[in-house]
């Protein structure tokens, strides 16, 4: 499968946060099951996945309760047992009172792997 990029709202604590992923698999009639690791030690977890002829979304729902840098990763798998990996990297730091123009902390990169 090739993925797009994981797209995720404004990150912040104590929060839910929904993630979205679109993906694209040139065998039409192949099924997928996906994982989203979040990064905070609780290790990958089932993530819904709707799809159409080759072509998917994948979407799942967590919340920070802790401030961190969390890496979340996102597994891909068709039925042949293909895999693709696409990851971000996000810093959770909630300001008490962000001073104006100032915004709450976020940053990201993101890459994807295939196995």
């Amino acid at each position: 499968p090739v993925l797009g990029p994981i797209q995720l709202p404004d990150l912040g604590l104590n929060r839910p946060v929904r993630l979205t992923l679109s993906f694209r698999d040139r065998n039409l009639d192949e099924r997928h099951t996906a994982t989203v690791d979040w990064g905070d030690g609780l290790g990958p977890r089932p993530a819904t996945v709707r799809e159409d002829r080759g072509r998917g979304e994948v979407s799942a729902l967590h919340t920070f309760t802790s401030e961190d840098d969390y890496t979340i990763t996102v597994r891909v798998t068709d039925t042949a047992g293909r895999s693709t990996v696409q990851y971000v990297q996000n810093l959770i730091h909630e300001l008490a009172t962000p001073a104006p123009g100032m915004a709450k902390t976020q940053s990201a990169s993101t890459a994807a792997t295939t196995h």
